[in-house]
């Protein structure tokens, strides 16, 4: 018999989704002023103590479905979770004959220690002021397998495409809307042979982690040049604007640990795990998550002509209530077709006995790194799957308490958004094999201007 428990604490990982903007709110810029644009991004890079570890403390066994409360949060781990570099991408966008116009603002390619401070850069950009601007956040783009016409390498389509270089007439570059279309639908996949996401094999025939890429987008609209003067002298009068951002990483991670007690039998044989599987992942996910809900949410709310509500009306900036506790409510899959089990095969000297094991000792498989995925229909589940001895894969009960599901954000179909860590606890005793699983968050414990990008670049 096989038990199973989840527990799912939603991710503060976050993503795109545009706000939708009327032809008046782009018309040009009335104002030929420039704003200096500072801007902190917010990666949480910090190190979790061993009591912020999930593995250190108890794991909840099962929740109210509707609990939403965001517990849980960690902070990236290992190499793979690294950011080297960080593209920043701001075009303003104009209405011109009744055609959205995006134009190159500013672009650069920021190089990051491991704790995600600029190195010899800054994040202060000069713009136009009283302005609408989009901007665009990617991170470690050299682990993206291939750009989107899959001809050039990802930074190689990016400078062509995003460079704030002017153009041969000496104009600034202007992003045509097929090629915005382009970058809004750019894909990610991996495939059922791979290990973890954005592997790669190695001449010596070991398989290697890239640093998972992270991406965002945003919407702001600058200030006007009248603005109240923040920095200089009379000589050197600057008007500064500070946007609060966040980025998250493109792909989600699953921990195996393996439990045992002596009241499970094996016939006196000795019994081993060779291989732990989590089925029903989907292949596929666009590189900037598309559609994405937050909660609380992403950008503050406003007020229309007539004085009713507009909730999350990008024009009034970032929402930074509670921005620590952010997490994915909901998100559109890039297909519900494409399904594949994901299979981690522990042969030879990686086979786990099945055998009693201390807490400090047990037995850890992973991380394992798989795209943001959401079963078809409401009736379709996660599982995971277990192999003893190289025999039959014997399937876990559906992972059905408080995963991501609402008919609201998702269909009431069951989902796992990027940017989130599933821990999950394999027990072999009385009755029987028994899962239980935790999804926490794994964005920074706390995020604080301490860490991550910061326009004074400095680390503290």
């Amino acid at each position: 018999m096989i038990r199973k428990f989840f527990a799912f604490l939603i991710t503060f990982g976050l993503l795109v989704g545009f706000a939708s903007c009327s032809e008046q709110e782009l018309e040009p810029a009335k104002s030929n002023g420039e704003v200096l644009l500072k801007l902190r991004i917010y990666a949480g890079l910090d190190q979790a103590s061993a009591s912020d570890n999930p593995s250190s403390r108890s794991i909840p066994m099962s929740r109210n479905n509707n609990d939403q409360r965001p517990d849980g949060y960690e902070s990236s781990d290992g190499d793979a979770e690294k950011i080297r570099t960080m593209r920043v991408i701001i075009l303003r966008y104009d209405t011109i004959n009744n055609q959205i116009i995006r134009t190159v603002e500013a672009a650069r390619v920021v190089r990051t220690s491991d704790a995600g401070v600029p190195l010899n850069d800054n994040l202060e950009f000069p713009v136009l002021a009283n302005d609408n601007k989009t901007i665009v956040l990617i991170a470690n783009e050299t682990s993206i397998p291939v750009s989107p016409n899959r001809a050039l390498t990802a930074s190689q389509w990016l400078d062509r495409w995003f460079s704030a270089q002017r153009d041969e007439q000496g104009r600034d570059r202007q992003v045509s809307e097929s090629t915005w279309n382009a970058l809004m639908n750019w894909t990610i996949s991996m495939s059922a042979d791979q290990p973890s996401f954005f592997t790669v094999l190695g001449d010596d025939g070991n398989y290697y982690q890239n640093p998972i890429p992270l991406s965002e987008t945003f919407q702001i609209h600058t200030v006007s040049n009248d603005h109240k003067v923040e920095d200089g002298d009379e000589q050197d009068a600057r008007i500064i604007q500070t946007s609060n951002l966040f980025i998250t990483r493109a792909a989600a991670k699953v921990t195996y640990k393996i439990f045992c007690d002596d009241t499970y039998a094996t016939d006196g044989q000795t019994s081993v795990v060779t291989g732990i599987r989590l089925d029903s992942i989907q292949p596929t996910e666009y590189l900037f998550i598309k559609d994405a809900r937050y909660f609380p949410r992403k950008y503050n709310n406003g007020t229309d002509a007539q004085g009713g509500t507009v909730y999350d009306d990008w024009r009034n900036g970032i929402n930074t209530d509670n921005w620590d506790q952010k997490r994915i409510t909901g998100f559109e899959p890039y297909s519900l077709e494409q399904y594949f089990n994901l299979p981690t095969m522990l042969t030879g000297d990686n086979a786990i006995p099945i055998k009693e094991y201390s807490a400090a000792d047990a037995p850890v498989v992973g991380p394992i790194y798989f795209p943001e995925s959401m079963v078809p229909t409401p009736t379709s589940y996660f599982r995971v799957s277990v192999q003893i001895n190289g025999g039959e894969w014997l399937s876990s009960q559906p992972l059905n308490t408080n995963i991501l599901s609402s008919a609201g954000e998702t269909g009431n179909r069951d989902a796992i958004s990027r940017n989130t860590h599933l821990y999950v606890n394999i027990y072999f005793g009385a009755p029987g094999i028994s899962v239980d699983v935790n999804v926490v968050p794994y964005v920074g414990v706390n995020l604080k201007p301490t860490f991550g990008f910061r326009p004074d670049a400095t680390a503290q």
